[in-house]
Order: structure tokens, then C-alpha cells, then sequence
């Protein structure tokens, strides 16, 4: 797989949940060994995706296609960055109580903002940096 071919299928499989019709391909593809796995990683992990494709995939059902190593590796991804959100979500906590004392009210954009909203049905699922 080149560069395009590996965004295009990581493209599909950020959406199985969404469109789960996508989900035979998807395993059509691992189980054709096209998949160059170290170029995925490198591709998932410079868009910051690895934790959002280990759920899809969990939620698909399709890890079990994926080498162990790969498995694991996405597994360990994925929570470090749950327990690192978690991390942030209280200190993001705190950080309120501190400015209400102050009569502050703090308006938090983005990754924060939509953690603390709910956005996601898994706070691992999306990498943030900073609050």
C-alpha cells in the first residue's frame, strides 16, 4: 500500500461504527495481507488515530484479524491516552473550582471542551495535548 492507499483504508476504518456495511471490506483487506502494518502505524500515529481505529476495530469486532504484536501495541496506545484524558478531565476539574472561586467562568475549546461535553462514547478515543 502507498501513502494514499493507506489514508483511504485508514479513512474507512475510522467509520465502521458509523457505517458498519464498511466492515467486510475492511476485514476483506487485513485478510488480504496488503496491509503494509508499520506504514499504518507511522500514518495513524502522525494523525493522532491510534486510539480512535483500536476502538473501531474493537467495535467491529476485527482485532482478532490484526497481528498480536499490532493488537497490543494499539492496545497500549489507546490506554495510555485514556488514562492520560482521565488525567486531564481532572485536572481540568480542579481548574474550574479554582476560577469559580474567582468568579471566572473558564471557556475550554476543542479536545477538552469536548471531553468534558461528552462528545465521545470513550474519552480514549481522542488525543489531546494540553487543556
Amino acid at each position: 500500500m502507498n501513502y494514499k492507499e493507506i489514508l483511504f483504508f485508514l479513512g474507512k476504518s475510522l467509520t465502521l461504527k458509523s457505517c458498519p456495511e464498511r466492515i467486510e471490506e475492511v476485514k476483506q483487506t487485513i485478510e488480504s495481507d496488503v496491509v503494509d502494518w508499520e506504514s499504518f502505524v507511522w500514518v495513524t500515529s502522525n494523525q493522532m488515530m491510534i486510539p480512535a481505529v483500536y476502538l473501531q476495530y474493537k467495535w467491529a469486532n476485527l482485532l482478532k484479524y490484526l497481528p498480536q504484536d499490532l493488537v497490543e501495541y494499539l492496545e497500549s496506545i489507546y490506554q495510555l491516552n485514556y488514562d492520560r484524558n482521565s488525567a486531564i478531565i481532572k485536572q481540568t476539574h480542579k481548574l474550574i473550582k479554582i476560577l469559580n472561586k474567582g468568579n471566572l467562568q473558564p471557556v475550554f475549546l476543542k479536545g477538552v471542551a469536548n471531553l468534558l461535553n461528552g462528545l465521545y462514547d470513550d474519552i480514549g478515543e481522542r488525543m489531546i495535548g494540553d487543556i
